[in-house]
């Protein structure tokens, strides 16, 4: 009885296995139009221009200043999704540049490893003289 099931379960696994492959290699087709050939020359494809940080650093000193501290970092997605939402804003560097500006969003950490000592009691004035440090 045992021997009769495995047989019919290794049977059905082949066959399981052979109407998959077949309708896997269905999803392959494409149709070829007759008569239409594509251009004779390869293509050029072009490359996407390269996003700076310096690209968003114009605007007047009402904007948010996002003090990017890791060029390396997710900054993009930050300046897109301000972007989408209205937020008015500049992207920069310069702690001194961002120092300017009433509120100071620092991205993506405050950290001993991304700023140089002296940068840190300047955003401690900063916070102190009435600004605001994110």
């Amino acid at each position: 009885m045992r021997r009769n099931f495995a047989i019919i379960v290794v049977f059905l696994l082949i066959a399981a296995g052979v109407g998959l492959w077949t309708v896997a290699g269905s999803f392959g087709d494409f149709y070829r139009f007759p008569g239409v050939r594509g251009p004779a020359e390869a293509s050029i494809a072009l490359s996407p221009a390269i996003t700076r940080i310096a690209d968003f650093e114009t605007g007047g000193y009402h904007r948010l200043a996002v003090l990017v501290t890791d060029p390396n970092s997710g900054w993009l997605g930050l300046a897109r999704g301000l972007k989408a939402h209205g937020i008015p804003f500049i992207m920069t560097t310069d702690p001194a540049r961002a120092l300017r500006h009433k509120v100071v969003f620092v991205y993506p950490m405050i950290s001993g490893r991304t700023l140089v000592p002296a940068d840190f009691p300047a955003l401690a004035r900063h916070v102190h003289d009435g600004g605001y440090l994110l």
